[in-house]
């Protein structure tokens, strides 16, 4: 079965910056314009609209995308023959994410210790999560109430417990016939949503988006076909004029990914343009996941150097300038220094294995 990442696609690559581009936005939103004690916005300067449809954010639309992606990626790669196959598709996973996490994880305790001089009020043992790349997923389910989180959202440890337990997914969608196994994924994400009120960051929730992305890897061979494409709008047009009789987690699956077909067809449809521009796109794509590690934390310490509820649109628009050009330029020193740490661990590890 093959389940680890495939070679480069555009379509891919644009739908991993349209995602992150997303949440920037949405993080940014967040930040200057705050939340008061019931959740509304406290001040009403936002880049753009965050909510979409009444129920589908830009956040949901960043982090769906990411989820579908991943799926679709995983779902294109090398066969898996033994045990280690396997454990080459865990260590890839690992090498992937864990390095620039621990690099991000450290730059921004020294910007907390030093803007904010504090750092955390949890046990030294409670450190162990955030060595695993859990304690942003724990806190937010509640699970760990004391940590040392700084980077890394909840999406971390959500995807890194969904890579986990893909292999299985495959196993069982490779073995167990197509009407069998799409329905049984279908009824867990059910359940999950009704005995959770629609928690989006569930692991049936996120592993039912990696299906329906490694669906699309699968099934979608030819991705030009009107009568496909109709019936995907048809699908999308009935959840959102249905839904205030649909969970929000579900519209915004679907709106999602029908974004996420769109902009395939996109980039099926303009094969010559986007081969010319496929450099920067593929070099823009490469910084999402540092961008993402780095980015909330860099507009959290910003927004405390000025008085929200004073600030016009127009230093609205400075700030969000300022923000995204630092969270590219620290993303690619992260991008620079993590290569450098993978590079000299597989430089160790080739010396050991030669004096063995």
């Amino acid at each position: 079965m093959k389940i680890a990442a495939g070679t480069r696609r555009i379509d891919y690559d644009l739908i991993r910056v349209f995602a992150c581009a997303s949440v920037l936005i949405f993080h940014f939103n967040a930040s200057v314009c705050g939340f008061d004690t019931v959740g509304w916005s406290a001040y009403p300067n936002e880049l753009i609209p965050s909510v979409y449809l009444g129920c589908v954010s830009l956040g949901d639309i960043g982090n769906n995308l990411f989820f579908m992606l991943s799926g679709a990626v995983l779902m294109g790669g090398h066969a898996v023959a033994s045990w280690k196959d396997l454990g080459r598709f865990y260590w890839s996973r690992i090498e992937k994410l864990m390095p620039p996490f621990y690099i991000a994880w450290m730059g921004a305790t020294c910007a907390q210790l030093w803007v904010n001089k504090t750092l955390s009020g949890a046990p030294v043992q409670s450190l162990l999560l955030t060595l695993l790349g859990m304690d942003g997923y724990g806190s937010a389910r509640g699970w760990f109430p004391h940590n040392y989180y700084q980077v890394g959202e909840w999406y971390l440890g959500c995807a890194l417990i969904c890579y986990l337990l893909w292999p299985l997914v495959r196993y069982l969608w490779d073995r167990l016939p197509v009407w069998v196994f799409l329905p049984a994924v279908a009824l867990m994400y059910g359940i999950t949503v009704f005995t959770t009120n629609g928690n989006l960051i569930t692991i049936p929730v996120r592993l039912t988006q990696m299906i329906a992305g490694g669906c699309f890897a699968r099934y979608m061979k030819q991705i030009k076909s009107i009568p496909l494409i109709g019936i995907n709008v048809a699908i999308t047009v009935i959840a959102v004029v249905a839904r205030k009789y649909l969970h929000a987690i579900t519209v915004g699956s679907i709106v999602c990914w029908m974004l996420f077909v769109l902009i395939a067809l996109l980039v099926a449809c303009f094969p010559t343009f986007f081969n010319a521009v496929s450099p920067a796109i593929i070099s823009a794509a490469a910084l999402t996941y540092p961008i993402f590690l780095v980015h909330h934390k860099l507009i959290s310490l910003l927004v405390t150097r000025f008085d929200l509820s004073h600030f016009p649109y127009h230093y609205v628009m400075t700030l969000f300038l300022i923000y995204f050009v630092l969270a590219v330029v620290v993303a690619k020193l992260l991008k620079r220094a993590a290569s450098a740490s993978v590079q000299r661990i597989k430089h160790c590890k080739e010396l050991l294995s030669h004096k063995d």
